[in-house]
Parts: structure tokens; sequence; C-alpha cells
């Protein structure tokens, strides 16, 4: 008799949680916004550069740099498209990050280059030089800087975030 009461018992409170699950698999969420870890903020020039991806992504912490962000240099690598509505000759490129105080603590650059007229062109560019930047840092924009004759002289700046760590 207890096993028969008990098995009600259970099937009851079987049947109560499927219908609560029902019920909650039924009402409608709000879809979790998805934060943009590379947001524009301003641009001149006549090339768009645009960010396309870092090997460390956007958002991360960087650890292992020892007391300066120096001991960080050569591992994060960024890469953009440029997309040069005239073509000309480059001095070069140059990306740079910035800590939340503005200063550039880590930069690369590329070599001298040429762009053609409506021909995308894909850079990647090794972070690897770097300002005496004490760890921890945190970095809040990036600029990208394209060098070189008024056809071609352009920039682009992005906000972004990356700690930087001993």
């Amino acid at each position: 008799m207890k096993w028969i009461a008990r098995r009600t018992v259970l099937a009851t409170l079987l049947a109560l949680l499927s219908l609560s699950l029902a019920a909650c698999r039924d009402q409608p969420t709000a879809p979790t916004p998805r934060p943009n870890p590379v947001t524009p903020i301003d641009r001149t020039g006549p090339i768009q550069i645009t960010f396309l991806s870092a090997n460390i992504a956007p958002g991360s912490t960087v650890t292992g740099c020892g007391g300066s962000i120096e001991g960080c240099t050569t591992r994060l690598r960024i890469t953009f498209r440029l997309d040069p509505p005239e073509a000309g000759p480059v001095l070069y490129a140059r990306v740079y990050l910035h800590a939340s105080n503005l200063l550039a603590c880590l930069w690369g650059e590329t070599a001298s280059f040429a762009v053609q007229a409506g021909v995308p062109t894909t850079l990647e560019i090794p972070m690897d030089r770097a300002a005496d930047c004490r760890t921890p840092t945190t970095i809040a924009t990036m600029a990208a800087v394209v060098e070189g004759p008024v056809q071609v002289a352009s920039r682009q700046t992005w906000s972004l975030h990356y700690e930087f760590a001993p």
C-alpha cells in the first residue's frame, strides 16, 4: 500500500514538474546582448580601415608581461583591411594601443607598400614596440594610421579593451 501511495505522489510531482517546465519554455526571452569588443570611434582620410581580428581577442587579459608591458611585445598581432578608393604609395601603416591614460603603450608598423584603387589590402601588424607602461595596464583605444600622400593618408580609431598583467 505504501508503495502505491509513494508511486502516486512521485507521478504527481513529475507531472507538475513537466507542466512548469513547459510553461517556462513557452515564455519569450529577450536575447542577451553581445557587447561589441571593438567599436569604431572616428575616421579621417579616404581609405576605409576595418579591424578584422587579433590573435588574442579584444577583451582578453594578457599575462606574463612582467613589470612592464614591454614584456609582452610581439605576443599580439592585429589584422586590418584597407579599402582604398584611389591608388597610391603608403609610407607605412602603424597601429597604436593606448592605455586609459591615453599613453600609446604598444604599437607596430609595416614597411612601405602601395595600394590599388578598389582593391582591398589585408595587413597583419605585430605589436612589437612598447613605451614604458607598467603592468597592470588597461588598454582602452586603438588607432590605425596609413601614412602617405593625400590620396592615401587615413586614420581610424576604435574603443576596445585589453588588460596586460605581470
